[in-house]
Order: structure tokens, then C-alpha cells, then sequence
């Protein structure tokens, strides 16, 4: 496939990151007891390895003299601004699921772009840990 896909499917996959509901948590915490501080945690770690790799994402994209399109969040997500944890963590879980998927693919059909596959390899295998991170938190969240 031509470079000009492999740097789409790329700043797709930054946007993803850079826009996903784990991003939109970290900024809007929804409503939660003290009980709910490892689910917060998890949140606030999760996004700071996304903004990481949509960062390291940004820089390979430079400097192959991409124009980056930073996307926006989703407008359903302004919906879920008032809600509780216990309601929103199902969501950000499905969402996360969805991160996985979509990097293994963009991986997938990025074979021959050596640079970008190592990236969303590291960062599919990264976004993994993060899922399972989100599972053991909603302890807390079920909990609470």
C-alpha cells in the first residue's frame, strides 16, 4: 500500500486515542464515591499512555511531513458529561475494547510501513494492558 495510506491510517489512530472516551474521563470525571479511587487511577494512567503514544504517533507523522489532523471527540460523549461512574464505566471499557481492535488492524494493514507498524504493535500491546487495568478497576466501580 502507498505511504499516503499507511499516514492516514496513522493519524486515524492518533485521533482514536487522542479523542477516546478514556481521554474524555480523564477531563470530565463523572459522579463517584471516594471508594472509586483505583477507577480513577486507572483512568488518569490510561490517559496519560494514551497522550504518550498520540504523541510519539504526532512526531512520526512530522517527520514524514504529514499534516496532522488532531480530531475532535465524538458529540455523544457531551452526553455523558452528568453520569455516574457506575453508569459511564461500561462504556469507556467497550470503548477501550474497540482502541484494541482498531490497532491490531491499523497494524495489520500497515505491514510493509516498518515505523509505523512497530508503533501500533507498541501501542496495540499497550492499550491491551490498559483494557485489563480497566477490568480490574471496576471492582471498585461496582463497589461504589
Amino acid at each position: 500500500m502507498p505511504v499516503v495510506y499507511h499516514n492516514l491510517r496513522l493519524n486515524s489512530m492518533l485521533i482514536l486515542l487522542r479523542c477516546s472516551l478514556v481521554q474524555y474521563a480523564a477531563e470530565c470525571w463523572p459522579w463517584s464515591s471516594r471508594d472509586a479511587v483505583s477507577a480513577r487511577q486507572a483512568v488518569l494512567g490510561a490517559a496519560a499512555e494514551q497522550t504518550t503514544l498520540v504523541e510519539q504517533m504526532a512526531a512520526l507523522l512530522t517527520d514524514r511531513g504529514w499534516s496532522i489532523d488532531p480530531g475532535a471527540y465524538p458529540e455523544e460523549f457531551t452526553d455523558w458529561n452528568f453520569v455516574s461512574l457506575r453508569y459511564l464505566w461500561p462504556r469507556v471499557i467497550e470503548d477501550q475494547e474497540f482502541v484494541v481492535a482498531e490497532l491490531a488492524e491499523a497494524a495489520h494493514e500497515c505491514v510493509d510501513d516498518r515505523q509505523g507498524t512497530r508503533l501500533l504493535t507498541a501501542a496495540r500491546d499497550s492499550q491491551r494492558l490498559i483494557l485489563e487495568g480497566l477490568r480490574v478497576a471496576s471492582a471498585s466501580v461496582s463497589a461504589s
